[in-house]
């Protein structure tokens, strides 16, 4: 199905929904056509909170890891490096949805950061993209996939040459993360982003989408590309 959509100009959903009969989980997965990922989204949120009944047990650590980033139970940690930050013009879609901020952070040195306009850009660069440019990390909500995924090691085993980006992890109602995306147009999405103490759903941008855009890494993240703009 990850290539089939592709092929297909298709986007796609991939949707927990529930266990089946055995105890085992289940999933369905939706399609729509291209630059459909709004409305998609939408229908699997609604799809994933009224067809699950049952929630399988957590994973080992799963209580860690809540503990450690000040979670709940009911709470998924999203990476935030644009406009959904404190204080800037789309925080507000945060706060709306019963978001609340948790920490500063910063990813790993394995990443580019692109000027898009009145938002960033995030894209991994991995050894398949040292000769040239930045590699497609498939974030939901961009091109349409099955699952988000971590790409391959960085240049050189220890990250591209550049810092890492700054930003902001919120928790957010696990139930709303499909309205937030609902929100977020393309060449945006979700996925999984690599920061300096782990993984974390957070803000991704697809390799084609930032073709000719300007590339921003230099200043260290959104916040620092905003002061240098307003300064000169």
């Amino acid at each position: 199905m990850r290539w089939c959509d592709h092929l297909c100009d298709l986007v796609g959903f991939a949707v927990p929904a529930g266990l089946d009969a055995h105890g085992r989980p289940v999933g369905v997965t939706l399609l729509g056509p291209a630059w459909s990922e709004g409305r998609l989204a939408g229908i699997a949120d609604a799809l994933h909170r009224n067809v699950t009944h049952a929630t399988p047990p957590p994973p080992a650590g799963h209580d860690m890891l809540i503990a450690c980033d000040g979670l709940t139970s009911d709470e998924t940690a999203l990476f935030c490096i644009g406009a959904h930050m404190s204080g800037l013009p789309l925080n507000h879609q945060l706060t709306a949805l019963g978001g609340r901020f948790l920490r500063a952070a910063r990813t790993a040195p394995a990443y580019r950061l692109y000027a898009l306009g009145d938002r960033p850009g995030l894209v991994r660069v991995s050894q398949r993209g040292a000769s040239g440019g930045p590699t497609d990390d498939d974030p939901i909500g961009g091109a349409g996939i099955d699952a988000p995924r971590i790409d391959g090691p960085a240049i050189g085993g220890a990250g591209i040459d550049g810092p890492a980006i700054a930003g902001e992890v919120w928790a957010l109602p696990t139930v709303v993360i499909g309205k937030l995306l609902a929100q977020v147009p393309p060449p945006l999405g979700f996925g999984v982003v690599t920061l300096a103490d782990g993984p974390c759903l957070g803000f991704l941008a697809e390799a084609a989408g930032v073709e000719g855009a300007e590339d921003i890494t230099r200043f260290g993240g959104w916040r620092g590309w905003l002061a240098a703009r307003d300064a000169a």
